[in-house]
């Protein structure tokens, strides 16, 4: 995996405005992304890089990944996404 890098943690949440609140005030950090009337927010520290992720999820699905309410965020160049993806699966 030699173009893979860790991007940043993401948390799952109902709520995601409510929760970019709480870690912004805790990280020091602002929100540089919001997708989809904030189904997606991105912050970022204040020399721009970024630090946490936050995907709303609904209550349902929530509920049915309890264990699971954060990821890892890998990123990779787009040409060496196929070869990249390989690799990955054969760490899974």
């Amino acid at each position: 995996m030699t173009g893979t890098r860790f991007d940043i943690v993401t948390i799952d949440s109902v709520d995601t405005r409510a929760l970019a609140t709480f870690w912004c005030a805790v990280l020091d950090a602002k929100v540089v992304e919001d997708e989809d009337d904030a189904r997606w927010l991105c912050l970022a520290a204040s020399d721009g890089r970024r630090v946490l992720g936050l995907q709303r999820t609904s209550t349902e699905s929530a509920a049915r990944r309890e264990a699971s309410k954060l990821h890892l965020d890998l990123a990779c160049e787009p040409v060496g996404f196929e070869g990249e993806l390989f690799d990955l699966c054969a760490y899974v």
